[in-house]
C-alpha cells in the first residue's frame, strides 16, 4: 500500500522582480508565440534580462504562477507551465545563464529524468543498481530533488525503494509516514545485494576467461575476451597513445558522457573514451585524467591518433561524437581529424529488425542485438561497475567486427570525415536508443 505523504513541497515566498506592465508584456510574447519579438526585446532592455529570466522560472512554481493570475487575470486558462519551460529553456540557452538562477526549471529537469529513468527500471530495461546510482547521482546537492524522489516513490507503492533512499539522503524520520520509518529502520539491517555485474570494476577485471554464452539474448565479446585496459594515468596514457597510433592499426571509437543537473554550468562533458583494437580495448577515464593531464597532453593525444592519417578511427554517428568533444576540449579542432569513417553510412541496415541504430545494424549481423540497459548510466562515478566497463568497451569493439563485415562484402569504406560538421546545437541526448518516443520523452525533460 502505497505511503501517504504530501507530494507539495513548501512554498517559498517569491517577489516579482517585474513590473506588472512588464510582466503583461512577457505573457503576452508567449501566449501569441511572438519569439522574434521577444528576443528583440531582450536585446534592448538589457537591464531586465536577468528579471525576466527569473520571473519566468518562478512561473514554474504553482503558488507563484496563481499568484500571477490573481494580477493577470484574463491570463487564466489560456497559459501552459510546459511551454514557460519550453521558452525558458530556449532563453537560458541562448544568452548562456547559468542553471542556478533558474532552481524550478533545474528541479524539473531532475525530475522529469528521474521519471524517464525510473519508467526504464519498472520496465526492467535497465537494473536496479543503475537506477539507483542515477538517482543518487542527480539528487546529490539537492534537498527539494531528494525529498521529491522520496515521495514520488511512496505514491508509486514503492516503499522498501523510498526508505532505502530515505536513508541515502539522511533526511529527518519525522517528515515521512510511519510505515515509510519503519521500512527505513528494517532496510538498514538488510544491506543490498548486488549482482556480480553490479560488483564495481578492478584490475582482476582486466583479463577474462569467461565464455560467451549462446543463449544470451545480447550479443557478447568472442572468447577468449580482449583485454580491457582502463586508463587512469600519465605513463598507461601514453603508452595507449603509442600503441593506438601504429600505421595501419584499425580502432573502433566510442565515447560515454554524463548529463549534467548542478548549477554551474549548462554543458555537458565526456566521461570516457573507448578506443577498441581486436586484443585490447583502451578505456580512457577522462574525469580522472582532466585532473593529471594539462592541455598540451590532450592536444598529443588528439594529434596522435585522431590527426593521424595512418589510422583508421571507426565511429558510429560521430557527428555527434565530435560535438561533445568540442565541448569537452575546446582548444581541440576537429576539423583536422582524418581517415574517420562512420559505420552509420557505410554499413547498409536492414528494415526488417527491430531494433534501432548501432544494435540494430548488430543484430543484424549477429543474429542478437547490444545490450543498451547501461547507455544511461552514471558515468561520472568512481570505481565504475563491472557492467558499465563492460558496456562501454563493446560498444567500441563491435564496430571492428562491422568494419571487418563491410570489407568481406567488397564495400568500400570511404573517409566521410569532410562531411562530418559541428552542429549548432550540439545535444547530448543518446542518438542509438531503440526506441523514438523513449528519445523523445528525454528531450521533452532535459
Amino acid at each position: 500500500m502505497a505511503a501517504e505523504v504530501n507530494e507539495k513541497p513548501t512554498h517559498q515566498e517569491e517577489t516579482s522582480l517585474l513590473p506588472s506592465s512588464l510582466e503583461e508584456k512577457c505573457l503576452n510574447f508567449i501566449l501569441k508565440n511572438m519569439w522574434g519579438k521577444f528576443c528583440k526585446f531582450m536585446e534592448e532592455d538589457v537591464s531586465n534580462r536577468e528579471n525576466v529570466v527569473r520571473f519566468f522560472d518562478n512561473m514554474l512554481d504553482e503558488d507563484f504562477e496563481a499568484d500571477v493570475l490573481r494580477r493577470h487575470s484574463h491570463f487564466h486558462g489560456r497559459l501552459s507551465r510546459n511551454i514557460v519551460k519550453k521558452w525558458l529553456g530556449k532563453i537560458v540557452k541562448l544568452y548562456e545563464f547559468p542553471k542556478g538562477i533558474c532552481p524550478n526549471l533545474l528541479l524539473s529537469h531532475r525530475m522529469g529524468f528521474i521519471s524517464y529513468v525510473s519508467h526504464l527500471y519498472i520496465k526492467k530495461v535497465t537494473s536496479y543498481c543503475n537506477w539507483r546510482d542515477l538517482i543518487v547521482y542527480i539528487s546529490a546537492d539537492c534537498i527539494s530533488t531528494q525529498k521529491k524522489v522520496v515521495q514520488k516513490l511512496c505514491l508509486l507503492g514503492m516503499i522498501e525503494e523510498a526508505a532505502r533512499f530515505a536513508n541515502d539522503f539522511n533526511l529527518d524520520d519525522e517528515d515521512w509516514p510511519i510505515d515509510l520509518q519503519q521500512e527505513r529502520q528494517r532496510c538498514l539491517n538488510e544491506p543490498l545485494q548486488v549482482t556480480e555485474d553490479d560488483l564495481l570494476w578492478s584490475t582482476d577485471d582486466e583479463e577474462s576467461d569467461e565464455v560467451e554464452d549462446s543463449t544470451h539474448p545480447y550479443y557478447y565479446f568472442p572468447h577468449p575476451r580482449p583485454k580491457i585496459l582502463m586508463i587512469k594515468n600519465k605513463e598507461k596514457f601514453q603508452q595507449c597513445i603509442e600503441h593506438l597510433s601504429q600505421p595501419g592499426s584499425i580502432v573502433g571509437v566510442d565515447l560515454e558522457w554524463q548529463t549534467l543537473f548542478n548549477s554551474e554550468t549548462n554543458r555537458d562533458s565526456i566521461a570516457l573514451i573507448q578506443l577498441a583494437l581486436l586484443e585490447c580495448i583502451y578505456i580512457v577515464d577522462v574525469i580522472t585524467l582532466a585532473q593529471i593531464l594539462s592541455k598540451d597532453d590532450w592536444t598529443h593525444f588528439f594529434n596522435k591518433i585522431f590527426n593521424n592519417k595512418t589510422v583508421v578511427k571507426l565511429g558510429y554517428s560521430f557527428t555527434q561524437d565530435l560535438n561533445i568533444i568540442a565541448v569537452t576540449f575546446p582548444f581541440i579542432d576537429t576539423k583536422e581529424f582524418s581517415n574517420i569513417i562512420d559505420l552509420q553510412t557505410t554499413v547498409k541496415k536492414s528494415s526488417n529488425v527491430k531494433h534501432k541504430g548501432l544494435s540494430g545494424l548488430v543484430e543484424q549481423h549477429f543474429s542478437r542485438p547490444l545490450n543498451k540497459a547501461y547507455q544511461i548510466s552514471c558515468w561520472e562515478r568512481r570505481p565504475l561497475r563491472k557492467c558499465q566497463v563492460i558496456y562501454a568497451a563493446l560498444d567500441a569493439y563491435v564496430l571492428l567486427q562491422l568494419h571487418k563485415i563491410n570489407l568481406n562484402n567488397g564495400e568500400e569504406s570511404s573517409d566521410p570525415v569532410n562531411s562530418l560538421t559541428l552542429s549548432d546545437d550540439p545535444t547530448t541526448i543518446p542518438c542509438d536508443c531503440d526506441d523514438t518516443k523513449e528519445i523523445d520523452c528525454i528531450a521533452e525533460s532535459i
